[in-house]
C-alpha cells in the first residue's frame, strides 16, 4: 500500500488558468521509495512522472526543492 508523505497542489493564478500540481512520496510494492508528481488542468487526468529514490531523505530533499520552485510560479499549497 502506498502511503502520501506531503502533497502540494494549487492554482497557477498568474497565468489566468485553473491548474493542480500535486508531489506526494510513497512506497511501491517492492519498497522503492518513489517522488510521483502529477500536474495538468483541473478537470483533467493531467500528466505524471515518476522518480525512485534510494532512500526517503533523498525523496524528501527533491519534493521540498520542487515545492518551492512552484511556490516562486505562484501555486499555493492546500
Amino acid at each position: 500500500m502506498t502511503q502520501p508523505r506531503q502533497v502540494d497542489e494549487g492554482n497557477a493564478e498568474s497565468l489566468c488558468r485553473a491548474r493542480f500540481y500535486a508531489l506526494m512520496i510513497e512506497r511501491d510494492l517492492f519498497g522503492e521509495v518513489r517522488l510521483v508528481r502529477a500536474w495538468g488542468r483541473i478537470g483533467t487526468q493531467g500528466s505524471e512522472l515518476v522518480q525512485v529514490f534510494a532512500t526517503e531523505a533523498e525523496a524528501t530533499e527533491a519534493l521540498q526543492a520542487l515545492a518551492t520552485a512552484k511556490r516562486r510560479r505562484g501555486y499555493r499549497d492546500l
